[in-house]
């Protein structure tokens, strides 16, 4: 039998201060249809400092499935990126986005603040379903 035992020396450091994150908390994310197209509108709670704001871009994501496939409400979301919008000051830190959209489709979109590549944290999601009018079903490519 083996017994393994690790030990410290007992002797404390000074406390290290946390460092804050450069970056505002995660964006407010929501969206609004009409027919096909979503606009997808965010706010940063606070605006970026101007050394931060020169590399700052919205990346938005991008997941869906056919309605046609049972939901899964603990299956993790396979998302892709859809788009990148550059961060510019504004008044009031709304951010907006529109896309065409299939029907057929559930979605989820989320948006994420990086700034010189360092990401932030992932918005709230928004997931809708754009059920079919009229169309045939789309169909998924093996």
């Amino acid at each position: 039998m083996s017994v393994f035992a690790l030990a410290g020396c007992g002797i404390k450091g000074p406390p290290v201060p946390v460092t804050p994150s450069p970056l505002p908390p995660a964006p407010d994310l929501a969206y609004q249809l009409a027919g096909d197209t979503v606009t997808l509108t965010w706010r940063l709670a606070e605006s970026l400092q101007l050394p931060l704001s020169r590399g700052a871009v919205f990346t938005i994501y991008r997941a869906r499935t056919t309605l046609s496939e049972p939901t899964c409400d603990g299956c993790p979301a396979v998302f892709e990126r859809s788009a990148r919008v550059p961060y510019m000051h504004t008044d009031d830190g709304r951010f907006s986005h529109s896309f065409s959209l299939d029907a057929g489709y559930r979605y989820v979109f989320k948006v994420r603040l990086a700034v010189d590549g360092m990401p932030g944290s992932d918005s709230n999601m928004v997931r809708f379903d754009l059920p079919l009018v009229g169309k045939q079903p789309p169909t998924e490519d093996p």
